[in-house]
Parts: C-alpha cells; sequence; structure tokens
C-alpha cells in the first residue's frame, strides 16, 4: 500500500490489488482440499497456502490474516455435508478469530495449545476460563502457557488434554490450523518454543492417529503462521511426511516417541498452567482421578526420555536449523 492509504490493522499491511486475491485463492484452496476428503476420495491433507486466517474475526482482519480459512472450510463442511460431518474438531495453536467464530457451537470443538503469558502475549486472549457460550458452552478448550519453554510441555498437553478430550468428542472430522511460530529458530516474541521439525512429526502422528481411530482418517491441516523460512520448510515437511506415511510400515520406521524427548516432565509452569485448565474444564470433560492430585505432575511415559537427553550433551544453538532433523523416511 501506498503513504496514506487507509490501513487494515496496525498489524495487517494490505496491497489494494492483490491482497483480496490472494486471500480469496488461499481460502477455496482449502475448501478444494477438503471436499475429496469428505467424499472418501483422498484421506488426508495438508494445505500449504498463504496468507493465513485464523486470527481473522468474522468482521476483522488482523495477524497478516483477512479471511479465516478454517472457519470458512468447517461451516462450508459442516453445511454441506450434514449427513456424513456433523462435528468437527479444529486443534489450532491459539487463533483468536476461529475462537470467536465457534465460541456458541456446540458441533465444533476448538482446542488450542499456545503461549498466553497472562493475557500479555498476541492476541493477548486465549485464557483458560474462555470455555464457550451459550450452546456451546464446554467446546472451547484453551490450553494456555505463561513463558516459553521446551516441547515436553506442548506433547504433555496433546497427551494428557487434546487426545482424551478430541476422543470423549467424537468428531467426523478434524481440522489442525497448523502454526509453526513456536518451531526452533524463531525469536522469543513469537513463540520462544523451540519445537524440532522431529517434535511437529510426532505431534502430527498423534493426531493422524486420532484420526485413524475416530473419523476414518479425515484430517485437513492448513498452514498459519510461521516466519522463519528454513524451520518453518522443515516443520512443514516433516508434517506432511506423517501425513504420507501408511500405516502398515515395518515397525522400526515407524516414527513414536519412544527415546525421543529431552525431558518426560514439564516444567512448574507448565502444571501449574495444566491444573488451571482442569479446574475450568473438569465440569465439561471426564479426566482420571489421578490428575486432580495436587502433587500430580503430567508426566509422559519414561521410554519417552531420550537416553542420549539434553542434560547430558552440549547446549544446542537456538538458531535456524539447516537440515530436517526428523527420522524414518
Amino acid at each position: 500500500m501506498t503513504c496514506g492509504e487507509l490501513g487494515v490493522s496496525v498489524d495487517t499491511t494490505f496491497h489494494p490489488l492483490y491482497t483480496s486475491l490472494a486471500a480469496k485463492v488461499a481460502a477455496g484452496a482449502l475448501l478444494s482440499l477438503v471436499t475429496p476428503i469428505v467424499q472418501g476420495q483422498l484421506r488426508n491433507g495438508f494445505a500449504l497456502i498463504r496468507p493465513p486466517g485464523h486470527h481473522a474475526e468474522d468482521d476483522l482482519a488482523m495477524g497478516f490474516c483477512f479471511y479465516n480459512n478454517v472457519a470458512v472450510a468447517v461451516a462450508d463442511t459442516l453445511e454441506k455435508y450434514p449427513s456424513k460431518i456433523k462435528r468437527a474438531v479444529v486443534i489450532d495453536c491459539h487463533g483468536n478469530g476461529t475462537q470467536k467464530i465457534f465460541y456458541d457451537n456446540p458441533n465444533v470443538l476448538y482446542i488450542s495449545v499456545h503461549r498466553w503469558d497472562h493475557g500479555k502475549f498476541y492476541p493477548f486472549s486465549g485464557a483458560p476460563d474462555e470455555c464457550g457460550e451459550y450452546e456451546g458452552v464446554g467446546k472451547n478448550v484453551n490450553i494456555a502457557f505463561s513463558e516459553s519453554n521446551r516441547r515436553p510441555k506442548f506433547v504433555a498437553a496433546f497427551y494428557h488434554f487434546v487426545i482424551p478430550i478430541v476422543k470423549q468428542f467424537q468428531p467426523d472430522m478434524i481440522f489442525v490450523s497448523a502454526g509453526f511460530d513456536a518451531a526452533e529458530g524463531h525469536p522469543e516474541n513469537l513463540g520462544g518454543y523451540n519445537v524440532t521439525p522431529r517434535g511437529y512429526a510426532l505431534l502430527t502422528k498423534m493426531v493422524k492417529d486420532l484420526a485413524d481411530d475416530l473419523c476414518e482418517g479425515r484430517l485437513v491441516l492448513t498452514l498459519e503462521g510461521g516466519y522463519e523460512l528454513q524451520p518453518l520448510a522443515n516443520s512443514c515437511a516433516a508434517s506432511v511426511a506423517q501425513l504420507f506415511l501408511p500405516n502398515t510400515l515395518p515397525e522400526q520406521q515407524i516414527t513414536t516417541f519412544h527415546d525421543t524427548l529431552d525431558s518426560t516432565k514439564p516444567n512448574r509452569d507448565a502444571i501449574e498452567s495444566f491444573q488451571d485448565i482442569l479446574r475450568y474444564q473438569k465440569k465439561y470433560w471426564h479426566f482420571p482421578e489421578e490428575m486432580f492430585d495436587p502433587d500430580f505432575t503430567f508426566p509422559l511415559p519414561d521410554d519417552w526420555r531420550a537416553t542420549d537427553s539434553i542434560s547430558t550433551r552440549p547446549r544446542r544453538d537456538k538458531k535456524a536449523v539447516k537440515t530436517l532433523a526428523v527420522e524414518s523416511y
């Protein structure tokens, strides 16, 4: 845009000739991927699109987002295929727009794992007590962290909350707003979690296994954030690879958490965040009784800890990785 033209938002630039077209193409591309998946021609897919969408609200463009791509796709799918897709899940890293759009919808479970910093981290919403409203109460789950940390807290969030809650919801299709702001190589103010490509691969496999178990494999990932090109490319490639891998691979080629994580115990900050989530979500979902013990640490299985862990090897450079650090393919 030229000097003096009206802007869209203080954090969202706009080109008067091309932005509208690009945003429409992005939303349309996601729709063109969803249709063959619902119709059974494809099992899953990854929409590699720009601009992203999950910050866009129904009446506001923000966060580099103009149309909320995943919200358009979910709403369109529920409307066009009411006998086949009655309930959908959106897994996100806090798209305030997606949360707002489905906040009162009982047929869409919105579940997000993100940095929050007690409301001081962009986009300044996504608190644990934001649980939905009216008919949609209980269908909004914010797993909100404060302060940065490495990936065990992300994995623990999926292990103890995302997977069990989605299983209880029993969706017909799963959508993932695949943001990579948390990838290693990104600056602290964009996430600070240093999730490796292998970490993203493992999280993607967890969700893919969930889709295979619950909804005949119907799973769509759509690209959201991620701004450092090398770690973004590596993390995307690692995630896409999991969608291609068949379920009949030899055991030695299957990507698993075994002997993988630097630690299997979230830090104190993460534990406190998990306790907050329990306090607000226990009215809507079932959790094992042990999770309500004040001394429960939300651990991961012991055999997931790497023999060569971070505590026994030199510290890694936090700059962008140059190679795809994902085994098995």
